[in-house]
């Protein structure tokens, strides 16, 4: 550490001294100075002046700091606390958002329900601030619809909408076969890619599914169709896909329950699609993709009003069913 001079006339050196209250002996007295990191200007023996404090715990000792350093530490400390709650706020509505949405593609608030925000902040436990706030997001996303002196409600989407996203999905997918295909699979992603197949086996297996599955069955349904997003390689595509996934029903979160044949052969569609891609057969991989889809879209026109009238089924807390007159 370079000498330095002080006011006195001995040489002086800078010193750190422990982050926890202590008196420094100065010129005019013993004053009790409370900060994080002191550098004190170490003098004659039994003579210290103090070069920096954040922070001191009188005004005694805060007289050693100019008053534009004192005003320029207060600022910091201001906008670092503002900062931190800027960023605690967006995080709650990021995360009150994501499963808003995740609870409308899933079909836990169905098509036409009205979304009251006292009761969506009793069943998320957070205050009403960041619900209001993912309501009017999802408005703007298409999800949610608004009405003065009617509130929110999810938003019903016709059965020609959703085959549209359908036909988007089966090309954009196809196409992330290819590339996925074409491109070689990473080690992580072909170990999940055949995990998710183990899932899909085991709970398929059965002569009948079980209730307790079709939340797994969700869950492992959407981490496969994103792995392949991803070994695409193409961050656009992965962005399109999920627009032409956040529409309910159409949406790969969801999954029709209780016809075995059904889901057994959306997983045999897995399993061709994955021996496809890592046989590096492109073509076959997308249009294996193509095909699923197609497929999928095909299931839910024949059993549209089916589920209509599921989704119109008696509502949960957060959903009265209200609407459009």
């Amino acid at each position: 550490m370079p000498a330095l001079r002080s006011g006195c006339n001995s040489t002086a050196s800078i010193v750190r001294r422990p982050a926890y209250p202590r008196y420094l002996a100065t010129p005019s007295g013993h004053r009790r100075v409370s900060i994080a990191l002191i550098a004190c200007i170490e003098c004659s023996p039994g003579e210290r002046k103090l070069g920096f404090a954040p922070y001191c715990s009188d005004d005694a000792a805060a007289d050693h700091l100019p008053n534009h350093r004192l005003h320029a530490m207060n600022a910091r400390s201001s906008s670092s606390t503002l900062q931190a709650h800027h960023l605690g706020a967006a995080t709650r509505l990021a995360a009150v958002t994501t499963r808003l949405r995740d609870a409308i593609l899933s079909g836990v608030y169905r098509p036409g329900q009205r979304l009251t925000e006292v009761a969506l902040s009793e069943e998320m436990n957070t205050s009403r601030t960041p619900v209001t706030a993912a309501l009017k997001a999802l408005v703007e996303q298409g999800l949610v619809l608004y009405a003065t002196n009617r509130g929110y409600w999810v938003r019903e989407f016709s059965l020609e909408e959703v085959l549209e996203a359908y036909e988007v999905r089966g090309c954009l997918e196809g196409l992330a076969c290819r590339r996925a295909a074409e491109r070689g699979l990473p080690a992580h992603l072909a170990e999940l890619l055949r995990h998710c197949l183990e899932i899909g086996e085991r709970v398929t297996a059965g002569a009948r599914l079980a209730a307790t599955d079709h939340a797994v069955y969700q869950r492992m349904n959407v981490e496969f169709h994103n792995a392949i997003l991803e070994a695409s390689g193409n961050r656009r595509l992965n962005g399109f896909v999920q627009r032409a996934n956040e529409m309910p029903i159409a949406s790969d979160r969801m999954v029709l329950w209780g016809d075995r044949e059904i889901v057994r052969r959306s997983h045999d569609a897995h399993v061709r699609v994955l021996d496809a891609i890592q046989r590096g057969q492109g073509t076959r991989a997308e249009m294996l993709m193509r095909e699923h889809i197609h497929e999928a879209a095909q299931v839910i026109e024949q059993h549209w009003h089916a589920i209509l009238a599921r989704a119109h089924a008696a509502p949960s807390l957060a959903a009265v069913r209200s609407g459009p007159d």
